[in-house]
């Protein structure tokens, strides 16, 4: 812990500024007479862990029998989890009991907020979790807790500090609830765009106002001037990539699985190779990379290079896939492979090996694509549903700027580096203090 602080802030420690209780369980656990539907909710990991640090709700609730064998937290107070899953904290917002997997802190310090200490311990966390005891699971005592080191300002700014971080929550939230919903919004207009296509506007065709204009077919109902084709019929060719080693400090960018994301090539953590398979086995601009062996969830994920840097090559457990582009342009195939319906079909075609799945470019090839006969209306198509690849893009940058830009700042402010008044009216989010 830090020597140096600022005047006024002392050194102190969590047992010091407040009492830490540990939870209690109903024995048997297991026995039906400690729950009911009603009654104080009965909190465990998944409940915190998934309540973003307010506790709102909890799966279970105890029994009045349950109840008396558990510990009561009220609303306003701040628990932790010491077992398993350690250094989660979360301020409650209902009635609720904890078992011995987690510890309570009340009886404060009139010195200290709550919702300061809330930001302290998620800070905390990773020293918690290197210092977690090692038995069938890792775990805190609440002498571990207790002997914690604080360093704490006076309680006004404690409480500006707070107000800082929870202003950055909000719009991390807030952030985070927009991509979600431009996702939506982007799952549904790919329904309609490759199930009604585009008019000679650019406007949706209506299946309703004009059934003249569809046809049925093995996909369902699709505009008459359509096409139903394997993909074998329209990806003539499809190229596995290099089989070498990815140890190299020197040589050319060799893409992996893991550079595959959403369609889009990522080039984090690239490996290079220096080998003559490599120079002869370069990514052309807009290939289509597939990912053909993985554990089943990661079988089917793609990715168009797009010439991000000078040369790039790919390893042999994805395949390039290479279109008669008389027929079908590179982006559009790339969106037609990560419709869900398409990657359910992947999955469906993907055999189960030792210790992951396949698919091979063979029984790839036998999904059907619907195509529009105009390859003027794949490109309006692919350029609507980049406009919003593009929004989605912007609020994810900008999600993830916030969280580094919290980091930073629990950091400082929580250590005394930065103080309040240095850091307020330089966010670009609203703080009242």
């Amino acid at each position: 812990m830090q020597t140096n602080f600022p005047e006024g802030w002392k050194l102190t420690t969590l047992g010091d500024i407040s009492r830490v209780r540990r939870g209690a369980s109903p024995r048997p656990i297991d026995s039906p007479e400690w729950f009911a539907d009603e009654g104080p909710g009965w909190v465990r990991i998944t409940d915190v862990t998934k309540s973003k640090g307010r506790l709102r709700s909890t799966e279970q609730y105890l029994s009045p029998s349950g109840a008396l064998r558990s510990v009561p937290v009220k609303p306003g107070q701040l628990i932790m989890s010491i077992c398993a899953t350690i250094g989660e904290p979360a301020i409650v917002e209902i009635d609720v009991c904890i078992h011995d997997g987690f510890v309570v802190f009340d009886q404060y310090d009139k010195n200290l907020d709550t919702q300061f200490l809330y930001y302290f311990l998620r800070y905390w966390m990773p020293q918690f979790r290197a210092i977690g005891q090692t038995g069938t699971q890792a775990n805190l005592n609440t002498n571990i807790v207790n002997a914690t080191p604080i360093i704490l300002p006076p309680i006004q700014e404690q409480q500006l500090i707070a107000e800082i971080l929870n202003a950055l929550d909000e719009t991390i939230a807030h952030t985070t609830s927009i991509i979600a919903k431009l996702k939506q919004i982007k799952a549904g207009l790919l329904h309609d765009l490759l199930t009604r296509g585009l008019d000679e506007n650019g406007e949706l065709r209506d299946a309703i106002a004009h059934p003249e204009q569809f046809k049925d077919s093995p996909l369902g109902l699709i505009p008459k001037d359509w096409e139903i084709f394997k993909l074998s019929e329209v990806v003539p060719r499809a190229e596995y990539g290099i089989s070498v080693s990815l140890e190299d400090e020197v040589g050319i960018p060799v893409l992996r699985m893991n550079n595959l994301k959403n369609g889009e090539v990522d080039l984090t953590d690239l490996k290079k190779s220096g080998s003559t398979q490599a120079e002869k086995l370069l990514l052309q601009n807009f290939d289509v990379l597939f990912n053909r062996t993985n554990s089943i969830e990661h079988v089917g994920r793609t990715g168009i290079w797009r010439g991000q840097i000078s040369q790039a090559s790919f390893a042999s457990y994805l395949v390039r896939l290479v279109p008669d582009t008389s027929k079908l342009i590179h982006e559009y195939l790339n969106i037609w492979l990560n419709l869900p319906s398409t990657q359910l079909l992947i999955r469906r075609y993907a055999t189960p090996g030792v210790h992951q799945v396949n698919i091979n470019p063979t029984n790839l090839r036998k999904i059907l694509i619907a195509l529009p006969d105009t390859i003027s209306e794949q490109k309006q198509i692919v350029e609507k549903v980049s406009v919003i690849d593009s929004r989605i893009g912007e609020e994810e940058a900008y999600l993830e700027k916030l969280k580094l830009q919290k980091k930073g700042l629990m950091h400082d402010l929580l250590t005394g580096k930065v103080r309040v008044n240095q850091v307020k009216n330089n966010l670009a989010i609203p703080v009242t203090a």
